[in-house]
């Protein structure tokens, strides 16, 4: 171990049911290189041990994981902050070698995959994150105070990157691979802390434009005439504020004739083919509108649907969402019904015919896979990257996801008014 003088301080928010906490506090205080063991204790202790290096701060009741990270740092005397569960033990080398790199990363934490060899930097908040992390004083940022349980490392994470700065996962240090373990008793409210901590998300955001507009194009898929109807519907909108990102996914014909006037034009290099996602999923990456609306080429959007839709945001809440007890509201994600064509439903299979004049009204409600378009939701640019863009690949991949979404959002806000029609 470091012979250095002692320059860290631990931070541990604890319950005091963790079997291993003992053994990991033993190890900590023979560390050279901490200085101070804050425990933030939001039970009544159940044993003791006795070190200078220790101080316990005893809570009359249990104000949470994050605040106490909070109250912890607040409390430190010392510009390194290493910040622990009380059910993790791990090699203590993972000390010694996050502060040998300090300097050069914001916030360090373990690698729990064995198989990683060199350090890690992150885009996303890996799984584990929060048992163990190394960070400096100067770039803590405090986590919002009705966050108490959940979230509380996807707010450093996030605003570590969006100030770009670095962070590292070590590989190569041996964990007992408990994570969490006393969270679990809580996990009731944790979409209850998702909405809020969406909105607290949302103000790190740069936003230029209240929508983006995402679309995959393959010209061997619809015709150009199909797919200047669609520009041009969202050229006539009556609202404004939006930008339009077409990707063209695959090698683009001599006879193009997309009018590309006003639209963010991109061409990959290769056809994906996994039906537009791997295009959606690079829209999102580079938008820059608060809400994410995803059309395909044979969509179309009334002159007044994204006034409407912008309308709805604007709106004061009439109702709130009940749950265990919280009262509610949240405009993360908007559905609006549209018009099918070819298609027909007996209310629980749906029939789709070529060249009909069939057609039906898919209202979204309740958000399931073939009973929910792909252009029928909405949601916010920052959930989308919460959910990291696109995942699913599959071809039902939109009614899988979006059930998903609305689901862990504790529902959506509905649109009553026909906006659009997939033909």
């Amino acid at each position: 171990m470091s012979k250095q003088n002692p320059m860290i301080s631990v931070v541990i928010p604890t319950i005091w049911k963790s079997s291993v906490f003992n053994d990991l506090l033993l190890g900590l205080c023979k560390h050279s290189l901490i200085e101070e063991i804050i425990i933030i204790s939001n039970d009544n202790p159940t044993f003791k041990i006795e070190d200078e290096k220790i101080k316990i701060i005893q809570q009359e009741q249990n104000i949470g994981v994050n605040p106490a990270w909070n109250l912890g740092v607040s409390l430190s005397k010392n510009q390194y902050i290493l910040i622990l569960n009380d059910d993790l033990l791990f090699d203590l080398d993972f000390i010694d070698k996050a502060f040998g790199i300090k300097d050069d990363y914001s916030i360090i934490s373990i690698n729990y995959d064995q198989k990683q060899e060199h350090i890690v930097e992150p885009t996303r908040r890996p799984y584990g994150f929060g048992c163990a992390f190394f960070i400096s004083k100067s770039d803590y940022v405090s986590i919002p105070e009705d966050l108490k349980i959940f979230f509380g490392d996807d707010w450093l994470f996030d605003n570590c990157l969006f100030a770009n700065k670095k962070i590292a996962l070590l590989p190569g240090i041996k964990t007992n691979e408990i994570l969490s373990s006393s969270s679990k008793d809580f996990l009731s409210g944790i979409y209850i802390e998702l909405s809020k901590y969406s909105k607290h998300l949302d103000t790190l955001y740069n936003h230029k434009y209240r929508f983006s507009i995402i679309i995959p194009y393959h010209h061997s898929v619809v015709s150009f005439n199909e797919m200047n109807n669609l520009l041009k519907s969202l050229k006539n909108q009556t609202f404004t504020d939006f930008e339009i990102i077409v990707i063209h996914d695959g090698p683009n014909p001599d006879l193009e004739s997309i009018d590309k006037k006003g639209i963010k034009y991109i061409e990959t290099t290769v056809r994906y083919n996994d039906w537009g996602h791997s295009p959606r999923d690079f829209g999102i990456s580079i938008s820059k509108g608060q809400y994410i609306i995803h059309l395909n080429c044979d969509n179309l959007l009334y002159e007044n649907a994204l006034e409407k839709l912008n309308d709805l945001i604007e709106r004061d809440i009439e109702f709130a969402t009940n749950y265990e007890g919280h009262q509610f509201d949240s405009k993360d994600i908007l559905i609006f019904p549209i018009i099918l064509h070819g298609q027909t439903t007996d209310g629980i299979h749906l029939f789709r015919y070529k060249n009909s004049d069939k057609k039906l009204i898919l209202t979204g409600y309740p958000p399931q896979t073939n009973f929910i378009d792909c252009m029928q939701l909405v949601m916010k640019r920052s959930k989308w990257n919460y959910y990291g863009g696109w995942y699913d690949k599959s071809f039902a991949s939109d009614g899988a996801m979006y059930s998903r979404f609305v689901r862990e959002n504790l529902g959506a806000i509905y649109e009553s008014e026909i906006l659009g029609e997939h033909r």
